[in-house]
């Protein structure tokens, strides 16, 4: 029986240097104070929650567009300079916020972001990938990818901690101390992160060779295809999810500062998700399915539940996700044969923000027409449903 996990404490001794940086980037990258706030700018800004969906489909219709050839890109140029300009970029985005505070200075910033998030889908998980295959640790990726992403999640902590208080005086502090804690990401991957040179920069080889290399391993090899189908349906929801989660606690009757509270809760919850996520490797593809049952049932029951019950629903979603998150992702960097890595993983990046623009439309369809916690109902559902159907599957094509 597997028991509760404890957290290594000399993990950072064992970790490469050039890890080291990234997990630095990681927590700059994610220490946004606007994170738990600027939902609620939105709505505060006569921006209705049907409106607000259509700028996060302006996000991921954006990161669609970019994804896969920014994924090329990292395939094609050293990883460093694509995930510098990834956090360059993010706080672009913050910057066109505070200086156009209108919905199309909103969608404006969202297209900027989701070029972001583009650059920086596929080039993490390849600069991981190829710095631990360096040194003939790439089998140890789930542990030093998921902890990563936990520092990450650190960042996403004290960022809403920070959010919720200075909320209390209005948006325009908690966005210019987002593009600060960017500028010093952007900084920090320039001059600290290895420079992982890919080996079709040392080939030689063409932007168009490495992007149709990519897409041919993504469409052939099974194992890629498979993954990259649980990645875009179970990541995406989560996606949806985070941008309300704000406007849900908002709903359940938290203040600004006890939403910036509890939302730091739900990230804490993911963070020791990720952290310890490669204790549950051995579970294979359908214990990864399986998991999604009560990650769904949590967030129906949030809908339901009033307060404090509600968040205790929502931090245990947020747990499954982090599990999912990485499990998905080490999973899939070993199911890769081909050298164009990073653009592999930006075609799952890709079917993500596809359904990332369906789930965005039905969340915020449902918000409008009732409220913020039917939306959260309805992508638990959706969850738990996705999940019966393809184990239902799995076990057809098994007999």
């Amino acid at each position: 029986m597997l028991g509760l996990p404890r957290f290594d404490a000399g993990h950072l001794d064992r970790v490469p240097a050039p890890l080291r940086a990234w997990y630095a980037y990681a927590f700059l990258y994610e220490l946004a104070p606007i994170y738990p706030l600027y939902g609620i700018m939105f709505l505060d800004g006569g921006i209705p929650p049907v409106g607000f969906a259509v700028l996060l489909i302006c996000w991921s219709v954006a990161a669609i567009a970019f994804e896969v050839p920014s994924g090329a890109l990292a395939d094609r140029f050293p990883r460093k300079w694509v995930l510098a300009a990834a956090a360059g970029m993010k706080g672009i985005c913050y910057a066109v916020w505070l200086a156009c505070p209108s919905f199309a200075g909103y969608a404006a910033g969202f297209v900027i972001w989701g070029l972001a998030g583009a650059l920086r889908s596929g080039s993490t998980e390849s600069y991981v990938h190829d710095v631990l295959a360096g040194l003939g640790r790439e089998r140890e990726f789930t542990l030093f990818y998921g902890r990563g992403r936990a520092y990450g999640r650190v960042g996403v902590v004290v960022a809403l901690l920070a959010g919720g208080a200075l909320g209390e005086f209005g948006y325009t502090v908690p966005l210019v101390t987002s593009i600060i804690g960017l500028a010093a990401a952007t900084v920090l991957a320039a001059v600290g992160l290895a420079r992982a040179t890919p080996c079709h920069h040392e080939a030689g080889r063409g932007y168009a060779a490495v992007l149709r290399d990519g897409v041919v391993e993504a469409r052939s090899n099974r194992g890629v295809l498979l993954l990259v189908g649980i990645v875009a349906v179970f990541l995406a929801i989560p996606l949806v999810f985070d941008e309300f989660t704000g406007p849900l606690l908002d709903e359940k009757g938290f203040r600004p500062l006890l939403v910036g509270a509890g939302f730091a809760l739900c990230m804490i919850a993911s963070l020791f998700g990720l952290a310890f996520a490669h204790r549950f490797e051995s579970k294979g593809v359908r214990g990864l399915l399986w998991m999604q049952v009560p990650a769904g049932a949590a967030l129906v029951l949030a809908g339901i539940w009033p307060g404090v019950g509600a968040l205790v629903c929502v931090m245990a979603y947020y747990f499954l996700y982090g599990v999912t998150d990485a499990l998905a992702a080490g999973r899939l960097q070993r199911e890769i044969r081909g050298r164009s890595r990073a653009t592999v993983t930006s075609v799952a990046g890709l079917a993500t923000q596809a359904v990332c623009v369906a789930g965005s439309l039905a969340i915020g369809v449902a918000a409008t027409a009732g409220n913020v916690a039917g939306g959260a109902m309805l992508l638990g559902g959706l969850t738990v449903g996705a999940a019966a159907a393809w184990l239902a599957m799995m076990s057809a094509r098994a007999r």
